[in-house]
């Protein structure tokens, strides 16, 4: 029953792969052209990435949702947003006191680019 379904050119092991030998090329030609269209086509390719950082000497009272970066300090700062954007063309911080039981500060990094 399922032989019936199957055209006659495909029953043929010669044509059978030619065809794979086709929609392989096909495959190929199509990935190569992609690549080359991410390539050239940077404008759609903007990224923004954001980071809510509690600098702090302990991570305790840090808040929800954030990334702690033990110690004060702008130059600790600068340290981590120079390693963690190091591919991005623009960075902004955004600093503001944390709770109060804290005792940190609370920096919203964005590396866009």
């Amino acid at each position: 029953m399922v032989a019936k379904m199957i055209p006659k050119w495909l029953k043929n092991e010669k044509q059978r792969a030619a065809v794979g030998f086709v929609v392989a090329g096909l495959a190929v030609v199509v990935a190569a052209g992609w690549a080359v269209f991410t390539y050239f086509n940077k404008s759609g390719a903007k990224t923004e990435v954001t980071y809510q950082l509690c600098v702090a000497p302990e991570p305790t009272g840090c808040p929800p949702q954030t990334v702690f970066v033990r110690g004060a300090g702008p130059d600790i700062i600068s340290t981590w947003v120079n390693h963690e954007c190091a591919k991005y063309k623009r960075r902004d911080s955004l600093w503001r006191e944390g709770p109060t039981k804290c005792n940190c500060i609370v920096v919203q990094v964005t590396c866009s680019g």
